[in-house]
């Protein structure tokens, strides 16, 4: 009996460890509209704060990172920031014009970046994303490009944690 309640215990501990335990970053290598979908949504329902989506070119000539923030139970969502240093190719003009005409709000700040706060708009965010890197800087997206999750994104959902719990759950 003692015994049973040993591997018992240990089993609960080890799972624990298991739902917890950070995932390693992968690239994804072959990104398709859903899977792409799938990433921000990884992001927005299992990342802890401060969590990363990484988007890049092959070569890592332009990039775009999103980061998860929980700030309270209720408010948590996704930013980025679109830095004209890593932009110098594209007119900034072109890129405001743009994101006005996708209705996504964002800053300016003192370096002359963008500064973006999604929320929890996934789509808005793949708007941008296409908007960046195929309309404004001609590269093919799911051809070109590579996406990265950061090892802060839980193998599960755990809303305490991510500040966000999925609709329908």
């Amino acid at each position: 009996m003692l015994m049973l309640q040993y591997l018992i215990l240990l089993s609960a501990v080890v799972l624990v460890i298991w739902l917890f335990l950070p995932a390693k970053p992968a690239i994804q290598k072959r990104l398709t509209q859903p899977k792409l979908n799938a990433l921000f949504e990884a992001l927005l329902y299992r990342g802890a704060n401060s969590a990363t989506l990484g988007i890049f070119t092959r070569d890592e000539r332009l990039r775009l990172r999103f980061v998860k923030y929980v700030r309270r139970k209720e408010q948590s969502g996704f930013e980025c920031e679109i830095s004209a240093d890593e932009w110098v190719h594209v007119d900034i003009l072109s890129i405001l014009d743009g994101m006005k005409t996708r209705g996504v709000r964002f800053s300016m700040t003192s370096d002359r970046s963008l500064h973006i706060d999604f929320e929890q708009n996934v789509a808005k965010a793949m708007a941008v994303v296409e908007l960046m890197f195929t309309q404004l800087s001609g590269v093919q997206l799911f051809d070109d490009c590579l996406a990265r999750l950061d090892e802060n994104v839980l193998p599960l959902d755990v809303p305490r944690l991510t500040g966000v719990t999925r609709p329908g759950t």
